[in-house]
């Protein structure tokens, strides 16, 4: 898993998402192996990604792009999901 925190002054947290690897389900990966990844955002799944990403720095950079530009579906389906459970 790898957690990916964006803040301001280390005091308002503007985002905080985690790339949680579905598969393959090995403890360790060689380099150039295509890897799915869950997106976790505020303890909600809300997406999916796919790639050789190689290093956690790489996959940080594709997390946060993913953020810019799906950030606020990420949001509503978070809420949504929430309400949902509420039910």
């Amino acid at each position: 898993m790898l957690e990916v925190t964006v803040n301001v002054n280390r005091e308002k947290i503007i985002a905080q998402l985690h790339a949680v690897r579905t598969k393959p389900k090995t403890k360790t990966v060689k380099d150039g192996t295509v890897c799915t990844y869950n997106i976790v955002y505020d303890g909600t799944t809300v997406g999916t990604m796919t790639g050789k990403y190689g290093c956690g720095v790489n996959l940080a950079i594709a997390l946060l792009e993913k953020w810019k530009e799906e950030g606020h579906m990420y949001k509503m389906i978070s809420i949504w999901k929430r309400i949902e459970e509420t039910k």
